[in-house]
């Protein structure tokens, strides 16, 4: 199957926008990011229909650029995680 441009004018908009909602994502409660996380993926659906995208083919997309943010929020999270770890242990040890 190849892309169609709306798909590749959507795929490159969306990938670009993934630190910024993943920054936006973490900046709520952790209670509230599972809600977060669906806003933006009915944000994302809403783009890839208005780029053109097949019902089919939007949601495809929209589940790999899903995939995606949710990767780069559990490596956020494991790096805050190690970060808090390392400066307990300093001021711990100070």
């Amino acid at each position: 199957m190849t892309s169609t441009a709306e798909e590749k004018a959507f795929l490159r908009v969306a990938v670009a926008a993934i630190p910024r909602a993943a920054e936006l994502i973490q900046g709520f409660p952790s209670d509230d990011q599972a809600g977060a996380l669906e806003t933006a993926e009915r944000c994302f659906m809403a783009a890839a229909l208005g780029y053109g995208c097949t019902e089919i083919t939007a949601r495809s997309r929209v589940s790999s650029v899903m995939r995606r943010l949710r990767g780069r929020l559990e490596r956020q999270r494991a790096s805050e995680k190690k970060l808090q770890a390392l400066l307990h242990r300093l001021t711990e040890s100070g």
